[in-house]
């Protein structure tokens, strides 16, 4: 018995040395990573420089309440970089008294005076990050008083939530543990962080099957919530490897994917997708976020072996080609080598914007098809207080004076028939738009390998005001060019109405009308200011050149349209073989000659669309397709339902073919095709099916 009491004694003495032995190296860790990520030791001379006796600086308000961009929290930061200089063995400050003191004297200043606001985020979260950060990596430096005054501040923070801000406040416990030399903590946090590191059942928040991110109900955020997410999962990827708490392998795979195939598609030329952005449409905001989001595609480089040089590829600016449609997130991505182009949706299933703590204060309609096209990244650099937010590229708008403050969690747009189709080259996106001001229409874009077709029908209100599309409104760089029924010049200052537009050009890019538009285009200074987009940003005035486009549809429009092509690099579409096909009722349709292609929605039944090579399929239920000539000859039949309810979908096309799903009436030399579609998790992804033959 004794020897047996002797063996558990021993074994509980291991296990606690064990134990004791991880959490320290959590804590070695921890101290690693901060020193790699913030770099600290410029930012620390600073303020080692300029911090007063009292811990405090004089150039933060510390009266400020903001909910939220909250710039007396950028003291704990400050402070974090101290104690981070004075922690890191690569600092020239590293074990240096007077930083360790002035770290400590700032610590002091702010949990004497608990400064707060009214956002819970600041106090659960923001508030206990950065100082339990600042007293792990301060470690017995930090007084003992110190250490006590600061835990109510830590107690706030507590598990719980979920999507990107589970993984806060369990990485807030991660560091309570450390404090507390608590290794269940440290476990349990690590459970909680890792639990989030996998796809979420449909409907739910977090990482969705399509590798995009979902947060404050069914909203795309990549950059915002999707993008903290993804550093968060590095950070503790890091900082608990080769622990009994690390990542486990499945789980870094499941994190690769994010990066490779959701967050990676959203950069163009070090420049966050504004549809990426959330509302964190701030100054910078999209190249910072570009930076962030490979910055931490490097450090995941780090401790995943599998990925470690495609996520190092990313880390150095290598960019996805190819064309991606986000099913669960109403949102497509189509990129070549030299140019960019998005499709931001909603629908009843999917929240186009919002708008909390004071931000994104004129977003209501980023989620109503705005499309943006990118070439150098710079077309839409910083250009948020100069927009006019009623008419952004692809959205058709009231020109009302309603509040344009998108309302939080609420589905503006009505409609269920919002989807897209991709075989990973070339896509579409289609929205129907009900709103409720109220305002109706049918919209598409169809992204070929040069050209860019939008096309919209339908269009009806009731309004008192104008409705519009607008077309492009992007910084100005040059002189617009114009072709008109009877006229053609350039202008570089002013607005002017042009009537019968044959085709525009700025800055290289080319903006076709097969059915002759009027346009009101302008170019020249537009003022506004930060305060406009953001309610605590800077009110001084500020302008910069702007050019815009857009279709008037006039007052109370009945069954308007519009259709146009963008050519990225200019040349005319018409040469190359594009060549709207139906742009009326219930069907949108395009071909592309060139690269025997076509596409085509629709949003009843019954309606058909060309095909290449002279065939036409006729759909018998609202869907949405692309056809495709391979160069084996097949046709290939890439098709959704965008409203993501129907199991199956029926086609006829002209023609004799063979294939899975086909049945050929030989007589009547016409072919039905019946293909399955996915559901649940892969409800409105696109299915491909490919078929021999074709004689007529």
């Amino acid at each position: 018995m004794r020897k047996l009491l002797l063996f558990l004694m021993c074994a509980g003495i291991a296990a606690a040395a064990a134990a004791d032995s991880s959490v320290e190296r959590v804590r070695r860790q921890f101290i690693e990573y901060y020193a790699m990520r913030e770099l600290p030791m410029p930012q620390a001379e600073k303020y080692l420089a300029s911090i007063r006796p009292d811990g405090s600086w004089a150039d933060i308000d510390y009266a400020n309440t903001a909910e939220g961009r909250w710039p007396t929290l950028i003291h704990l930061t400050r402070a974090r970089m101290m104690a981070g200089a004075w922690a890191d063995p690569q600092s020239g400050r590293h074990g240096d008294e007077r930083m360790a003191d002035a770290a400590v004297r700032a610590l002091e200043y702010w949990v004497g005076h608990d400064f707060r606001t009214a956002n819970w985020w600041h106090t659960d979260i923001g508030i206990p990050q950065s100082l339990g950060a600042s007293l792990i990596m301060l470690g017995e430096r930090a007084p003992a008083s110190l250490l006590e005054r600061s835990r109510p501040l830590l107690e706030r923070s507590a598990p719980g939530k979920t999507g990107q801000n589970r993984i806060w406040l369990a990485g807030v416990h991660i560091m309570k543990g450390c404090l507390w030399n608590e290794p269940g903590m440290i476990a349990e946090g690590a459970r909680q962080i890792f639990a989030e590191t996998a796809v979420a059942p449909r409907g739910k928040e977090g990482l969705q099957p399509d590798w995009s991110f979902h947060q404050h109900g069914p909203q795309q955020q990549f950059g915002n919530y999707g993008l903290s997410y993804a550093e968060s999962q590095v950070q503790w990827g890091l900082i608990l490897r080769g622990t009994p708490f690390g990542m486990p392998p499945e789980k870094a795979a499941c994190l690769r994917s994010y990066f490779l195939d959701g967050l990676n598609w959203t950069i163009r030329g070090g420049f966050m997708d504004i549809s990426s952005c959330g509302r964190h449409l701030y100054g910078n905001s999209n190249r910072q976020k570009a930076r962030s989001a490979r910055t931490a595609a490097g450090f995941a480089a780090k401790f995943d072996a599998v990925g470690r040089d495609r996520l190092r590829a990313m880390s150095e600016g290598a960019e996805p080609a190819g064309n991606r449609y986000f099913w669960c997130s109403d949102y497509m991505i189509h990129r070549r080598k030299d140019y960019f182009y998005s499709v931001r949706m909603s629908s009843e299933r999917v929240i186009g914007t919002e708008s909390y703590n004071n931000e994104n204060l004129q977003g209501k309609y980023l989620g109503d098809g705005a499309a943006y096209l990118m070439r150098d990244a710079k077309e839409y650099d910083n250009i948020y207080p100069f927009w006019n937010w009623k008419q952004l590229p692809g959205v058709t708008a009231m020109q009302d004076r309603l509040r344009m403050k998108p309302w939080a969690k609420n589905f503006e747009n009505k409609a269920a028939f919002v989807g897209g189709v991709s075989d990973g080259e070339t896509g579409l996106a289609v929205m129907q738009l009900k709103r409720r001001e109220p305002i109706e229409a049918r919209k598409a874009y169809f992204a070929f390998d040069r050209y860019i077709v939008c096309l919209g029908a339908g269009i009806t209100a009731e309004s008192k005001a104008p409705v519009v599309t607008g077309v492009e409104q992007r910084l100005q760089e040059g002189a617009v060019r114009f072709d008109c029924a009877g006229e053609s010049g350039s202008f570089t200052e002013g607005t002017r109405r042009l009537r019968q537009v044959r085709s525009l050009h700025h800055d290289g890019v080319g903006y076709y009308f097969p059915a002759a538009t009027d346009l009101e285009v302008g170019c020249g200074p537009v003022s506004g200011s930060w305060r406009d987009v953001n309610r605590s940003d800077s009110a001084e005035a500020m302008a910069r050149p702007v050019f815009r486009a857009v279709i008037d549809h006039g007052v109370s429009p009945r069954n308007a349209a519009y259709g146009w092509i963008v050519s990225p690099d200019g040349s005319d579409p018409e040469e190359a073989g594009i060549e709207i096909t139906a742009s009326a009722g219930d069907v949108l349709a395009a071909i592309d000659r060139g690269n025997r292609v076509a596409m085509g929605v629709c949003f009843g039944a019954g309606g058909r669309m060309a095909l290449p090579g002279g065939a036409e399929l006729a759909f018998t239920s609202p869907a949405a397709a692309m056809a495709k000539i391979t160069p084996h000859n097949t046709l290939r039949l890439t098709v959704s339902d965008p409203a993501q309810r129907q199991g199956k979908l029926r086609f006829t096309i002209s023609g004799r073919y063979s294939g899975e799903g086909c049945r050929c009436d030989e007589a009547a030399g016409i072919t039905e095709v019946v293909i399955p579609l996915g559901t649940g998790d892969a409800a409105g992804k696109s299915v491909s099916v490919e078929l021999k033959g074709g004689e007529r």
